[in-house]
């Protein structure tokens, strides 16, 4: 990651942690190359058990005696394993942790032991997770340190060290905002274990074998013993963990509480199904059968056979079948299995289900007005649940071939019916009054071009837009003739009276140049629009276009697997509207050129012989002057030229063969494109009835707002709109019109916003301030 990478405010100490790893990660790619590894060296073996925990959240390899199934082994195994790993699109790269071994016996590469020199290149091209001064990073250390740890109050005490060392595995989920403003010593660290009886529970069944060493070692196992056998009923001595299996898995009495922990946050014990398993009770209905993961895994087996025998049966009958499927399995995905991701089946056949009720309907309008209208208000929905059968299992899936087959069975119908309606309107109109043009845009307003930006692309955009607080308006707009790139960019671009007719598919500018990016960039600088390079901002008080996102690209070189990457192009280009905003743009607009088609069986051929064409791409042709139009083609004006005549393929169909994602004709998927418009919120008239007053006391925030409405919650951001950029552990609510927060030191000295902000994160008011030096 580089150097401009942000990172969430921790919650837990397990994201504390987490976070100072991927900053030990941090390089500046202009100057070094990335780093392979981080390297954690612990002389001491004081993290160890941390790095236990850790392992199933972060990849981590570990130095010892071989063994690949904890990817452990020597010096010659680290290094093979981190090249295996490293090559990987991570967000953070694989941690080597050395116990036993000290920052300082790496500094000099040349003067290894023997059984470490197999390292040595390695440790050159890593970064260390280590102190500034190259000392280990110790316990005691990482947790006072204040620059780069995170700046707790922990005595000095042996006592206080030898109770941090039992307490830290312990620790790890619980959360910063409990742990900061206290004076942690062995008392207290023994009450964060002690004072949790419901945690130290799930966590001797996650592992009990491991809990009752470490708790006899620790001497507090007979405190366990007695704490269980007394409230919980369930000694585990005398009848063991698998009792209390069976006990959690009834829910009955104080086991109702276990389970209720268990269930919000069950990634953090990977050991505890296995118990469950082993526990469920073989001769007596459960009384809650979503306990037990082998009913799970049964559950699961029925629903993967069911669908097998879908491929080949009829849309209605499939629909049948998957609607019943859905209504006997979705309340699966309410379990603690389905935030295990063990209910793949259960998730698509519900997406199959939402699939298979959307399809029953056709649009009802007989003008392209009016079925782009009903398309842009309901249609999109029928695209974005066969997307979501899609992304339903995981890529590789051994069963997704079943999935994919269905879905298909149901949206292939609807889509060419769809098609061939808003074809025969579009055919039966001239089409210039119901195009609109691209509006003349305020200053301050920076045009973000997507490439195929499908419309439900967009509503999933606007959806993660608002999610950050930002204001949107999603208009449409009909695409131009035909929905290829060369033709659309620029007419869609603010300088399209730049550019006129030209000799393929692409247009030429006034002075009959061919159009090109070059050409594109040249008329905006004459037209006063900005071109701004990715990654930079621009200047907000003009008006500037920029591009973004890579969707119609990797749609051509992915087919139907664009659907597991669409979340993370959305995700991406809303930090980019969140980036203008904050860079100071008033309006932040997405537009496109065209949409697409998308079918896994591949969209079917219609021959258009290549010869006949000037130009011949998936879905659209343009004739070649004089020749007569192919028999079952029909030809439609060019967008630059309504002497030119371009042949659209009929339908669904594809004048190439193969094609899976496609462009080029006239559909509603092609054809409507959004035009989506993003802000930073308006002041809110409660807002505007009162002020807000900050005094800074040392590095804690108190606030004051007489006016605030019930919920309302006050933050500090670098980003006034962002609140990923929040600089404290997590907002705190307003009592009676009165809240305090506290800043970390090592946000000390930057310039940042006080932020009120109300339930649904919309901001009330901003102020401007500066957190102090300390």
């Amino acid at each position: 990651m580089s150097t401009t990478s942000t990172r969430p405010a921790p919650v837990t100490m397990r994201d504390a942690l987490i976070n100072a790893l991927q900053a030990a990660a941090e390089y500046n790619p202009g100057d070094v190359e990335a780093p392979l590894a981080i390297v954690w060296p612990d002389a001491d073996r004081e993290w160890e058990t941390v790095v236990r925990q850790l392992e199933a959240t972060i990849p981590v390899l570990r130095l010892g005696d071989y063994d690949q199934v904890s990817w452990t082994g020597p010096a010659a195994f680290l290094r093979l394993a981190v090249s295996s790993q490293s090559a990987e699109n991570r967000t953070l790269p694989p941690v080597v942790y050395l116990p036993g071994i000290s920052r300082r016996r790496l500094t000099d590469v040349e003067s290894l032991a023997d059984a470490l020199k197999p390292l040595a290149a390695l440790i050159v091209r890593s970064s260390f997770f280590a102190q500034r001064n190259s000392n280990d990073w110790t316990l005691y250390a990482f947790l006072t340190n204040t620059a780069q740890g995170l700046g707790l109050d922990v005595a000095a005490d042996a006592r206080t060290k030898s109770a941090l060392s039992r307490a830290i595995p312990r620790m790890l989920d619980h959360e910063m905002s409990d742990l900061r403003g206290r004076r942690l010593d062995a008392d207290a660290l023994n009450a964060l274990v002690v004072d949790d009886p419901i945690r130290t529970i799930l966590q001797w069944l996650d592992d009990p074998e491991r809990f009752e060493e470490d708790a006899r070692r620790d001497d507090v196992w007979s405190g366990f013993v007695d704490l269980v056998s007394g409230k919980y009923k369930v000694d585990p001595e005398k009848d063991g963990p698998l009792a209390a299996g069976a006990k959690l898995g009834d829910r009955q009495g104080p086991w109702a509480q276990v389970w209720s922990r268990f269930a919000q946050s069950p990634a953090a014990y990977p050991g505890l199904p296995a118990t469950l398993r082993k526990a469920k009770p073989d001769d007596l209905i459960p009384l809650h059968p979503d306990s037990w993961p082998q009913l799970n895994a049964d559950a699961e087996a029925d629903v993967f056979s069911a669908l097998s025998t879908l491929p080949g049966r009829s849309a209605p009958e499939i629909r049948a079948s998957v609607t019943r499927l859905m209504q006997a399995h979705r309340a699966r995905l309410q379990t603690v299995w389905a935030q295990l991701g063990q209910t793949p089946g259960a998730l698509a056949v519900t997406s199959l289900g939402a699939l298979a009720e959307l399809t029953e309907t056709l649009a009802t309008g007989s003008t392209v007005a009016e079925l782009a209208t009903e398309y842009a208000a309901t249609g999109w929905k029928v695209d974005d649940a066969f997307i979501r059968v899609l992304q339903s299992l995981e890529p590789g899936h051994a069963r997704l071939p079943d999935v994919v087959k269905a879905g298909e069975s149901l949206y292939r119908p609807w889509l060419e019916a769809t098609v061939a309606t808003f074809r025969g309107a579009w055919d039966g109109s001239t089409g210039d009054s119901e195009r609109p043009t691209v509006s003349t845009e305020p200053a301050g307003t920076c045009l973000v071009f997507v490439d195929g930006l499908r419309l439900d692309v967009a509503q999933s955009l606007a959806e993660v837009v608002e999610t950050r607080g930002l204001e949107v308006e999603l208009q449409w707009r009909l695409a131009g003739v035909p929905t290829v790139t060369s033709t659309c960019k620029p007419s869609v671009s603010p300088v399209a009276s730049a550019f006129g007719s030209g000799e393929g598919l692409a247009p030429k500018t006034t002075d009959g140049a061919g159009y090109s990016q070059d050409q594109l960039k040249r008329a905006l600088d004459d037209a006063g629009w900005q071109f701004i390079p990715p990654g930079t901002d621009g200047d907000p008080a003009g008006l500037g276009w920029t591009e973004a996102g890579d969707i119609d690209s990797m749609g051509h070189d992915l087919g139907d697997r664009i659907a597991a990457h669409l979340p993370g192009q959305v995700g991406a280009l809303a930090r980019r509207a969140a980036e203008l905003l904050a860079a100071g743009w008033t309006r932040v607009v997405f537009i496109t050129d065209h949409g697409w088609l998308l079918l896994p069986s591949k969209l079917p051929k219609h021959h258009l012989p290549e010869h006949l064409t000037v130009i011949r791409k998936g879905r659209c042709a343009r004739l070649r002057e004089g020749v007569a139009v192919p028999e079952g083609i029909s030809t439609l004006p060019w967008s630059w030229d309504r002497h030119a005549d371009i042949v659209v393929a009929p339908g669904i169909h594809a004048f190439e063969e193969g094609k899976v994602y496609e462009h080029g004709g006239i559909s509603p998927q092609e054809s409507v494109v959004p035009y989506l418009a993003v802000s930073a919120p308006s002041t809110t008239s409660v807002a505007a009835s009162g002020g807000v007053d900050l005094s800074w006391v040392g590095m804690t925030l108190r606030v004051e707002c007489d006016w605030v409405p019930e919920g309302a919650r006050v933050d500090i951001r670098r980003h006034a709109a962002d609140s990923s950029t929040s600089l404290v552990s997590r907002p705190k609510e307003f009592k009676g019109g009165r809240a305090r927060l506290m800043a970390d030191d090592q946000h000390a000295g930057e310039a940042a916003y006080v932020v009120v902000v109300d339930l649904a994160d919309r901001l009330l008011a901003q102020n401007a301030t500066s957190i102090p030096e300390d």
